[in-house]
């Protein structure tokens, strides 16, 4: 299946902002962070949801010294904060609407404890990078590895990289995007979408967490989890035609909107 007819599948769900509605109708993401040291790829996923269709996004920093600077670092004045603390607040908050969980996160027990709570949250989810520790059956996430990640989340699952994907999602439930030159998309039930090729100049730090935000805000939009993942890539691959060469991730964010642009004229 070619982009041309993916597109023709998924932007009939596309949730495009109602007339009427609010930021909450529009949807809420609340992006778990990390460390200092890794902020810049919470904050890349928060900007990119906001850019894409969430009305409000949320980072949760470990503490409220970190939160402190997760704020003094940002130069985006849309982005709420708070911490760790009030994680059970928003988890049990029915305007939260999608949580994304990985880019930045970090490793280690403590980890591993909140992805248990948050897995079960029976939220949206979109799982990335730190997140992806070990195979947790959701019918509520979009997983979003790396061939490496793959290989540590799935040791014992091999083939093509389409088989690999749709093994995934059946053992798994969730929505499985295995990342790469040709993005593979695999949904439990056989859906499965193999993104044309797309620009080499998305190998560049950041730029995952890029498309973990932009899933996550169509995702908390209340499109459905396959489509959401499909017009995700789709809008990734098409803001890196559009940023061109020697971009970096912000330069993926800044040309969302016209992105969308695209979108609204089809």
């Amino acid at each position: 299946m070619n982009n041309k007819e993916a597109k023709d599948l998924w932007l009939p769900h596309f949730p495009w902002p109602a007339p009427g509605g609010n930021k909450y109708t529009r949807g809420h993401v609340v992006v778990i962070g990390g460390p200092l040291e890794t902020a810049g790829a919470s904050k890349l996923a928060g900007i990119s949801a906001l850019r894409t269709a969430a009305g409000l996004v949320t980072l949760l920093a470990p503490d409220k010294e970190a939160m402190q600077c997760y704020v003094a670092s940002c130069n985006i004045s849309a982005l709420m904060f708070n911490t760790y603390e009030k994680m059970p607040d928003f988890l049990a908050d029915n305007r939260v609407s999608c949580v994304i969980v990985g880019p930045g996160f970090g490793k280690g027990e403590k980890q591993a404890k909140m992805l248990d709570h948050i897995t079960t949250s029976g939220k949206p989810l979109l799982m990335d990078a730190d997140a992806l520790d070990k195979p947790r059956p959701n019918k509520h996430a979009v997983l979003t590895p790396h061939e490496g990640e793959f290989a540590r989340l799935f040791p014992d699952i091999s083939g093509t990289r389409e088989e690999k994907a749709r093994k995934a999602a059946e053992l798994t439930g969730s929505v499985v995007l295995l990342k790469g030159n040709q993005t593979v998309i695999a949904a439990q039930g056989g859906r499965i979408t193999v993104n044309d090729p797309a620009t080499p100049w998305l190998a560049t730090a950041g730029s995952g967490d890029t498309l973990s935000g932009i899933i996550g805000g169509l995702l908390a939009a209340k499109m459905p989890a396959y489509e959401a993942a499909c017009a995700g890539v789709w809008i990734h691959s098409r803001a890196g035609e559009l940023a061109g060469e020697g971009l970096i991730a912000d330069d993926l964010v800044a040309v969302i909107p016209q992105v969308l642009r695209e979108l609204a004229l089809c």
